[in-house]
């Protein structure tokens, strides 16, 4: 080859080089915005992975109409709180951090026609890795239930085989509400409000307890099997409360937190959730009809108590009026047999010889003593004013003496008796008024049929 073929050659050659440079070159350019909208940002713990489509890039820093409650996510904000509720979700559950799948965070543009929240299981051939494609405008509940959701089936997978387990919806919803209520204000910070915060936290339980009061929640088999109906419509706000409420009982329990890690482990073993419960809470329960007793029990006393844990104004007179009623043997008529009636503490006093009087005296005092502990502070003054009207009386007996001549009680003793009829005379006239003036509260609905309406209050 001459100089001048090597010299044309060597032309050639730069000049395919320099072109596929250039091309190279408009290829990045053109390529540059589609990488930057879809390039990940990692959260500090290294699970979460969040993202934005290129059409969702332009509207991060858009305006949310003021009439929304709507919060503007991008990635970077999008990975903090998924960190958040998780911090939030472990410290309900007592587990520590122990992750093996990453979950892939997408927003989307909030687009008409299109789902807000869709979670997806993608398995891998040792592994299962989760998608959550997100709207880039959701409220604080659709978002925390999505985090929520995906963290549950991650966990739920660590030890799954090819089939993914299936959650059941009251474990999400109730874990939804118990993250929402354990992260405070701060979990998810809502647009346009001022962050006030409290010596006394809000009633978490305020929206459960308005609609467990008109309807009675469902039952655990409800809960586990819903019907479209049970889920939709009007039937999803008891479907929550009942769900809120049954895992915040759950958690309550001696072995609440442990028992509850056990059965999300358990659920890819099962197609039916109610077998797996059941195989976690051996220790509590023994069947099914065991859970839905206890269930039953629980929402009553859910409803008979207030936001502080404190029984209800109905609830706690109702109590005091059984206090009051003491049992005791009467004989109407000399020749009939003895019956065993209920008196007020004024009928005892008369009827009673002494030492019966004390015993029973006695143990009123203490019974009112511990509602007193578990009713609302306004009612607390009347409840110890009958205490201290009990225990004065006995002291005063004691020291007067049973009997004076001829059997009749020592001067004292009377003097005793009636001053104690008196002071119950006028307690009682104050418990009429609680009753008629007290503020409006819960009233006791007892356990009935699933899914039966009761009358409002």
């Amino acid at each position: 080859m001459n100089a001048t073929t090597q010299n044309r050659t060597r032309a050639i050659c730069g000049w395919r080089v320099g072109l596929w440079l250039a091309l190279a070159f408009i290829v990045a350019l053109m390529a540059e915005p589609v990488n930057a909208a879809s390039r990940s940002i990692q959260s500090v713990t290294r699970q979460f992975f969040a993202s934005a489509t290129a059409e969702g890039m332009p509207r991060a820093s858009a305006p949310i109409p003021a009439s929304t409650n709507l919060i503007s996510l991008d990635p970077g904000s999008l990975a903090i709180l998924a960190e958040r509720v998780k911090e939030s979700l472990l410290r309900e559950l007592g587990a520590q951090d122990r992750w093996s799948g990453k979950i892939f965070f997408i927003l989307h543009p909030a687009t008409p026609g299109t789902t807000p929240v869709f979670v997806q299981n993608i398995r891998f051939t040792d592994a299962w890795q989760y998608q959550v494609d997100l709207h880039d405008r959701l409220d604080a509940d659709q978002l925390t239930r999505a985090v929520v959701q995906a963290l549950l089936q991650e966990m739920a997978n660590r030890q799954a085989g090819p089939r993914a387990a299936e959650l059941p919806v009251w474990l999400v919803e109730g874990l939804t509400a118990q993250v929402l209520m354990g992260g405070g204000p701060t979990l998810v910070p809502q647009p346009r409000t001022r962050q006030t915060y409290e010596s006394i936290a809000p009633d978490a339980f305020q929206t459960a307890r308005s609609v467990l009061m008109k309807q009675s929640p469902y039952s655990f088999s409800d809960l586990s099997l819903p019907s479209t109906q049970q889920v939709s419509g009007e039937g999803w706000p008891v479907y929550q409360a009942s769900a809120q409420v049954f895992v915040a009982q759950l958690l309550a329990l001696p072995e609440g937190r442990a028992q509850l890690r056990e059965f999300i482990a358990r659920l890819p073993r099962y197609w039916n959730s109610q077998l797996a419960f059941i195989e976690s809470h051996r220790t509590q329960f023994g069947t099914m009809l065991d859970v839905e007793k206890w269930w039953s029990l629980a929402t009553l006393n859910f409803g008979n108590r207030d936001r502080f844990a404190k029984w209800s104004h109905d609830a706690s007179l109702a109590r005091l009026d059984e206090i009051l009623q003491l049992p005791m043997e009467v004989q109407p008529v000399a020749t009939a047999p003895a019956e065993l009636a209920r008196l007020r503490l004024q009928e005892v006093l008369e009827k009673a010889e002494y030492p019966a009087q004390k015993a029973l005296l006695q143990r009123a005092a203490s019974q009112i003593q511990l509602l007193q502990l578990n009713s609302p502070p306004d009612l607390a003054r009347l409840m110890n004013d009958y205490r201290v009207t009990i225990l004065g009386y006995l002291r005063q007996r004691d020291s007067a003496g049973i009997e004076g001549p001829r059997g009749q009680l020592a001067p004292s003793s009377v003097a005793a008796v009636n001053e104690a009829r008196k002071q119950l005379d006028v307690l009682d006239v104050i418990l009429g008024d609680f009753r008629k003036y007290a503020p409006a509260s819960a009233k006791i609905v007892a356990p009935g049929a699933v899914n039966t309406p009761v009358p409002a209050p």
